[in-house]
């Protein structure tokens, strides 16, 4: 024998012999032998472990206090206590909640990929265990896939999508679409008189199909690089090394012309090409910076004997000036006699001739009385 009580708040399942029997009000109740009371609360939903829901569902007590509901497959339900939203209601069961506390609302939907769309924006905040949460940053777009096919292509934003639903897989990839660049490393090429040379060079790049750059190749990126290879190694391919040299401005030009009709088969656009650098064999270096050094010196020398040209000519000028005006000739005496005094301590001059005479006798003759 034993007793159960049962409070305003709850309901008894009365069992005998593991058989559903009725359902119990609130009082107290003892049972005898094979005979139990499984006990429910009325604020949560009706569940047993010794019976099927359904067979409960048919017992008209029960009815009258429960709400029955049946989710498709391929839907969901919401369930609402009292205007509140309360849990979510997965698809391909039944379920039963008790009415005594609280008023229920049910409202059903399709897992689709709009399913977001269709709820406010708290009801998805408490559903984060049931939708996917994607961003598009600025400048990308996103290719939003349903069960591995293009649904939609998405400009930049927020946006949640079902998840965890065998009905519907999302996938979501980022393409960037802003301006990109790739980096190509030539390798060892031949130029049209064997010698070898390796241009690197950079490829600036944006996307203008998402959709169709991905249909049309698998890795954008990989025959980019190899297109700006085999441009690169067509031009120096034609090219002797001096000529090479020469027309180095007019490799990015052919290498960006090359390419730009043949990237568009791919939906890429060739904004820009910036050669880097231009590798010589270390033979070659050595005979170049030989032949600069050459050169270099051979314009010094040009430079240097200009300005002794320069010089002498100017000394023959200032030399027939000062024949033929004798105060210039006089002036510059001074002036050498001035650069002589600012050079010795002392000068000692008799008196048999004039100063200026005597001061010009020092600098021509060298007399050793200026000490």
């Amino acid at each position: 024998m034993k007793t159960q009580i049962i409070t305003e708040r709850q309901i008894g399942l009365l069992f005998k012999n593991g058989k559903f029997v009725k359902m119990l009000r609130a009082g107290k109740y003892t049972t005898f032998g094979n005979s139990e009371i499984e006990v429910k609360e009325l604020s949560g939903s009706l569940y047993s472990s010794k019976v099927p829901l359904k067979k409960l569902i048919s017992d008209e007590q029960i009815r009258n206090i429960t709400n029955f509901i049946e989710v498709p497959d391929g839907k969901i339900a919401l369930r609402f206590a009292d205007g509140m939203f309360d849990t979510v209601l997965e698809s391909g069961k039944y379920y039963a909640y008790f009415n005594a506390l609280y008023k229920n609302r049910f409202e059903i939907y399709d897992i689709d990929i709009d399913l977001a769309d269709k709820l406010a924006p708290e009801i998805i905040e408490k559903l984060k265990g049931f939708f996917k949460k994607v961003e598009v940053p600025m400048g990308s777009k996103g290719l939003l896939y349903v069960n591995k096919e293009l649904n939609r292509v998405l400009d930049t934003g927020t946006y949640f999508y079902p998840d965890k639903f065998e009905t519907l897989k999302v996938e979501c990839e980022i393409i960037d679409m802003r301006l990109r660049q790739l980096n190509v490393q030539s390798q060892e090429i031949l130029t049209a008189d064997k010698a070898t040379v390796r241009v690197n060079f950079s490829i600036d790049y944006k996307i203008m199909d998402p959709v169709k750059m991905k249909e049309s190749v698998e890795s954008y990126a990989v025959q980019l690089y190899s297109l700006g290879q085999l441009a690169v190694r067509e031009y120096v391919g034609k090219q002797k090394l001096d000529d090479f040299l020469e027309g180095k401005d007019e490799i990015a030009s052919y290498i960006m012309e090359n390419m730009k009709g043949r990237c568009e088969e791919f939906y890429v656009e060739i904004v820009n090409i910036g050669v880097k650098d231009l590798i010589l064999p270390g033979e070659v270096r050595d005979i170049m910076k030989t032949v600069l050094l050459a050169e270099k010196k051979a314009q010094a020398n040009v430079i240097t004997r200009r300005e002794e040209v320069a010089s002498t000519r100017s000394l023959l000028n200032t030399a027939k000036m000062m024949e033929d005006n004798p105060t210039l000739y006089k002036l510059k005496e001074l002036e050498y006699v001035e650069r002589i005094c600012e050079s010795v301590g002392s000068i000692n001059i008799s008196g048999r001739e004039d100063i200026l005479t005597q001061l010009t006798g020092l600098m021509t003759k060298g007399d050793k009385r200026c000490s």
